[in-house]
């Protein structure tokens, strides 16, 4: 499965699973057909004004969710999320979706509405190069920024310590939030956490 066909078939059938669990009424939107288009983000000096970091979240543990379909292929996502403290709402995760015989690999981060959508999602591994990751679309409670990776950033994420997530709100401020990559390796490579069938329905 290509990474395109593995965006499609992720973001298609499990938006209402991977968006907090509310119904995907969004701001802007499906594209005709559930494609999503990746885009370059524009060069702007209008922003940020300044920084400010993410505080009084908790953090899950990595987990390996897949998911079997029809076609007896097995889709696959190590997965970490953020929630705050107060409400326990979650406002941050990360995705690595894979399909579990082929190359193809997406890397995928949620975010709570609100963002500067064209400053789009800075990820750093370490003091590895940053990555730019545009935003596809955003519905009511979240907005998805996604782009394929190869197998070499993959043994980055594999190898790293932490990853630095920047991205900028109204107010034009870069929000940044640090969140641990030591457990990564072992449960991206390790079995499912848990498997789930076409239904959705845990195995």
């Amino acid at each position: 499965m290509g990474t395109r066909r593995l965006l499609d078939f992720f973001i298609g059938v499990f938006a209402g699973v991977i968006l907090l669990g509310s119904p995907a009424s969004g701001q802007h939107g499906m594209p005709p057909g559930g494609t999503l288009s990746v885009e370059k983000i524009p060069e702007t000096k209008a922003w940020p004004r300044g920084q400010r970091e993410l505080t009084n979240v908790n953090y899950t543990p990595w987990r390996k969710l897949c998911f079997e379909q029809s076609n007896a292929k097995t889709v696959c996502r190590t997965t970490i999320s953020a929630s705050t403290q107060e409400t326990g709402t979650e406002i941050i995760r990360i995705d690595l979706v894979q399909d579990k015989d082929g190359p193809g690999a997406l890397l995928q981060v949620i975010v709570l509405p609100g963002q500067l959508l064209i400053a789009g999602v800075s990820f750093t591994v370490d003091e590895n190069e940053t990555i730019k990751l545009p935003f596809n679309w955003c519905f009511a409670n979240a907005c998805i920024a996604a782009v394929p990776v190869d197998p070499r950033f993959i043994q980055t994420l594999k190898t790293g310590r932490k990853v630095k997530l920047e991205t900028v709100d109204p107010a034009l401020l870069t929000v940044t939030a640090t969140l641990p990559l030591d457990k990564f390796g072992g449960v991206n490579e390790g079995p499912a956490t848990q498997m789930f069938g076409e239904s959705l329905e845990s195995k």
